[in-house]
């Protein structure tokens, strides 16, 4: 019985089990102003990717890492578009980065090469979602940034550059699914499907998908579209497959396959799916320009666009 104090940093315990009887442990004592990681989490690997699990707070990104925990047959990227959703990539990026986040998705070429400078490692994975316009091909070679092909045109156009080259790009490839934005439509996959090795050719290393309901969790269009990406990457060589945005991580791990790309999410907001977890981390304001009274009959806006119905309303006029 007693005190034991071990002073180092480091000490290993060689036990296959550990017990404490005591029904609490403390870690990271004297954390001042939350400048130390701490927690408690196991290293395994499955094929050839060492993954972690456990329970980890970690000083830059708790939302970072319990999105993990949601995905943890899954690696978690970051879709940081839009100057990180308007945030500011500058300040999100770095965070990020600390965090471990591999993988990041943006927009852009103007995007993907200002996050290539914020990015410590130069080996991390950047992807440009709205893919490959002709002549900007050495620009992704100088900034080893990956494009996302939407349509066989793009990918055809990423073999002539390829061939170019003493070694190849890596890209991946756009499915639709049914959204119709961005992606392979009928016809494209068609084609695809009776040239399967023009994806050897342009080094596609992923699938992806786009979800169009994600935030609406009872709506069907989620399940038909799970049903056609499984379908369509059966059919296909096995590559790294990936579906869900940030709602889609919480429709369940049949929608994560091998890589997640939270957006909105990062920020602890996943519309439709309130039981998340996730801790809000950032609030919207607006200022007011002016309060009127209008009365009944009169039109407001451009193009009369509104009508008022009752005897007399006020409203704000905001930006």
């Amino acid at each position: 019985s007693g005190n034991l104090t071990v002073q180092g940093s480091t000490t290993t315990v060689s036990s296959s089990t550990l017990e404490v009887t005591d029904g609490a442990v403390k870690v990271s004592k004297d954390n001042a102003a939350n400048a130390t990681d701490f927690g408690l989490y196991g290293q395994y690997v499955e094929g050839s990717t060492t993954k972690y699990a456990g329970l980890l707070k970690n000083t830059n990104e708790d939302i970072s890492q319990t999105l993990r925990s949601k995905v943890t047959t899954a690696h978690c990227a970051a879709t940081l578009k839009a100057n990180a959703y308007g945030l500011g990539i500058k300040k999100i990026a770095p965070a990020l980065d600390k965090a471990g986040c591999q993988t990041f998705f943006v927009a852009t070429l103007d995007e993907a090469v200002e996050l290539r400078k914020i990015l410590i490692s130069k080996r991390k994975t950047i992807l440009v979602l709205n893919g490959f316009l002709t002549g900007t091909g050495p620009i992704f070679r100088k900034h080893n940034i990956t494009p996302v092909l939407n349509n066989f045109c793009q990918l055809e156009k990423w073999v002539d550059f390829n061939a170019t080259l003493k070694e190849r790009q890596k890209a991946a490839l756009h499915l639709d699914t049914g959204m119709n934005r961005l992606g392979l439509d009928n016809t494209d996959l068609r084609r695809l499907m009776n040239n399967p090795q023009i994806l050897i050719k342009a080094n596609i290393y992923m699938l992806l998908s786009h979800l169009a309901c994600s935030d609406e969790p009872k709506n069907t269009m989620n399940n038909r579209q799970l049903l056609e990406f499984n379908s369509l990457i059966r059919r296909l060589p096995r590559l790294t497959a990936s579906l869900a945005n940030s709602g889609g991580i919480y429709l369940g791990k049949k929608f994560h396959f091998d890589l997640v790309r939270p957006g909105l999410a990062l920020y602890g907001s996943v519309p439709g799916h309130l039981q998340n977890n996730l801790k809000n981390c950032i609030s919207l304001y607006g200022r007011v320009l002016q309060i009127r009274d209008v009365d009944k009959g009169h039109l407001i806006a451009v193009s009369y666009t509104h009508l008022r119905a009752h005897e007399t309303d006020s409203y704000l006029v905001c930006r």
